[in-house]
């Protein structure tokens, strides 16, 4: 016998344990109340280095994730769009990481010094975002016939200070090796408390790969010369006071065509300082700001309706289009003064 029960439509509160599918059929945007037009809070083709800041639930990874590449194919593909094409047209691809996918406590201590941590980690990260644009590399050949992969990798491969012993002549390849780059420097972390050391071999300089290889890719696909990559690093609070110092270095000194946009609860910046000579990163200088919770409160009216649109996609994502009219809502739910000033959230 079939079950009858219906899953929650509310049942997942969380953007990251949504699918690509979701995550695109559940975005609504912020518009006006007078002419219905999108309000702009964000820019993704700015290449102002953006932290993006918000409480819990307040739609930061929901953001990031879909100014994500994933997306951005996904909604290609609905209009039959060419990536080429719908990449030039965005202006940027969005290279997409979430920082708890570091363990970043792993890069403390074990009878190691602060000094050696913080070159540890500066090469990790090197290695991690790095497979991500090759990854991204992987995908956007197809688009590119008048480049020659063995040779664009030959130039990426250029960026590194030690020559890999093995040839390198395919994304794939260059991915690969990166991988083991990184797996063998898990090994050495996992395990420098029991041997009381660490091998490592550190093959790069910080920031060589993470905005050489966009600019390889943006010289050597003609689709990509004006396109804006935005490394999208969400929850940055999971980092350390001198692993975001070391994030902080890398976008004072960023190199086109590359930026980094910053996802982060609201009090989950520990500084913003640098590892150039000790200069403080300046808002509207070196990086902007969009706080989500202070665009809400301002536009406590659009906000209403936003509100009630979220709510309506999670019903029509459920149970189908047209099943809920969007203004009859309300006989769904208690009576709920939902303005900002309302007493009924104190109950």
């Amino acid at each position: 016998m079939q079950s009858s029960r219906k899953s929650n439509p509310f049942g997942i509160t969380k953007a990251v344990d949504l699918n690509d599918e979701q995550i695109e059929r559940l975005w609504v945007k912020l518009a006006s109340e007078d002419d219905g037009s999108v309000i702009e809070f964000d820019h993704p083709a700015s290449p102002m280095p953006t932290y993006i800041l918000g409480a819990k639930g307040s739609g930061k990874t929901h953001l990031m994730r879909h100014q994500a590449f994933d997306l951005q194919r996904l909604r290609y593909s609905k209009t039959k769009t060419p990536i080429s094409e719908g990449v030039k047209a965005d202006g940027y691809i969005g290279l997409y990481v979430r920082c708890s996918g570091l363990h970043s406590n792993r890069f403390t201590g074990k009878r190691q010094s602060a000094e050696l941590w913080q070159q540890l980690f500066a090469f990790y990260f090197e290695l991690w975002l790095s497979q991500h644009a090759i990854s991204l590399a992987i995908e956007l050949k197809g688009e590119a016939p008048e480049a020659d992969e063995r040779s664009v990798c030959l130039e990426i491969v250029g960026l590194l200070d030690k020559q890999p012993s093995i040839p390198v002549e395919t994304f794939v390849d260059l991915r690969d090796y990166l991988s083991r780059a990184q797996r063998a420097l898990d090994y050495e972390i996992n395990n420098c408390l029991i041997t009381g050391k660490i091998d490592a071999d550190i093959t790069t300089s910080p920031g060589n790969l993470i905005f050489g290889i966009p600019k390889v890719l943006s010289a050597r696909f003609d689709f990509l010369k004006d396109v804006l990559f935005v490394y999208s690093i969400d929850e940055f609070e999971n980092l350390t006071v001198e692993q975001q110092v070391h994030v902080n270095t890398l976008y004072r000194e960023r190199e086109p065509p590359s930026t980094f946009r910053i996802g982060s609860r609201t009090y989950g910046i520990h500084t913003f300082l640098t590892n150039s000579a000790g200069e403080e990163n300046i808002q509207d200088s070196e990086y902007s700001v969009v706080r989500l919770d202070s665009i809400f409160r301002e536009l406590s009216e659009q906000y209403s309706t936003f509100c009630r649109h979220l709510i309506l996609k999670r019903l029509d994502h459920r149970y189908g289009i047209g099943a809920f009219d969007i203004n009859r809502l309300d006989q769904h739910f208690e009576d709920f003064n939902v303005a900002w000033n309302s007493k009924d959230w104190g109950k």
